[in-house]
């Protein structure tokens, strides 16, 4: 707790905010899908240490789908799946409330270190966790026949001395399917609980995804593909929970409607 709450009031302090203005900010906390009560309560108990007072807690996947361009309505439930570094999101959401939904700790960094393990499996390799990001960013793909190449450069296994190896695209989609393959399993049983008439509505409209994973190349189209469903991304997914969050704060009937109760 004093570590969270060291780094809130640091981050508030480099955007301009001084701690004797804390009680002045609004603050939106995005939290998981279905966060229990205590984990909830150390959300709340981190903003009174930090001093703040005007604070509103929103289930992640409201920012996201807000963020991804959707609109939720009481009548037109939102499908949303959203895959961050650490955590991935997946819901149907509604003015109402999440109708069903789960919060798992499953994301890009599982991917992360599933390709520094396969580049020293493979390649004999030792690269760090940024390295294996970039390569998953820049050339992992979903596609059946990826092609492409990258340099990465670390060190040699065998003799401990600075190396590179070319990386093959092909070589790092398995990496990304078998977590991607667990969310899905997932979002289908997100979708299994639903009435009936709200998975027709779901079903039309489609899913709405975002989090930086899915800038990995043919990571939708494939989504898609599994789900026998139509996919909207936005243009930069990595920043819809943001941009869901900033829209909220601007509308208050939306901010009032999916705000937790702290009380």
């Amino acid at each position: 707790m004093r570590l969270a709450t060291a780094m809130l009031k640091e981050f508030l302090a480099r955007v301009g905010v001084k701690t004797g203005a804390f009680h002045k900010v609004q603050v939106l906390f995005s939290v998981p899908c279905g966060v229990s009560p205590s984990v909830f309560a150390q959300y709340v108990a981190l903003t009174e240490e930090c001093g703040l007072k005007r604070v509103h807690f929103v289930e992640q996947p409201y920012l996201s789908a807000v963020g991804a361009g959707a609109v939720i309505s009481d009548s037109d439930p939102v499908f949303c799946l959203d895959i961050g570094g650490g955590v991935t999101n997946i819901a149907v959401v509604s003015v109402d409330g999440i109708i069903s939904g789960v919060s798992m700790n499953i994301g890009g960094n599982n991917m992360d270190a599933n390709v520094l393990a396969k580049v020293a499996r493979v390649n004999g390799l030792r690269i760090g966790t940024l390295t294996a990001e970039r390569l998953k960013n820049e050339l992992g793909s979903m596609s059946p026949t990826a092609r492409g190449s990258m340099v990465a450069e670390g060190s040699s296994i065998e003799s401990c001395r600075p190396a590179s190896a070319s990386i093959q695209a092909g070589d790092l989609t398995d990496c990304i399917r078998v977590y991607v393959d667990k969310i899905l399993e997932y979002a289908v049983a997100v979708l299994r609980r639903l009435p009936a008439e709200v998975a027709a509505l779901v079903n039309r409209k489609g899913i709405y995804l975002s989090g930086g994973v899915m800038k990995i190349a043919y990571l939708p189209q494939y989504i898609g593909a599994k789900l026998e469903m139509r996919y909207q991304v936005c243009e930069e997914p990595q920043f819809a929970t943001v941009l869901g969050g900033g829209a909220i704060l601007r509308e208050k009937d939306l901010l009032k409607a999916f705000s937790l109760p702290t009380d």
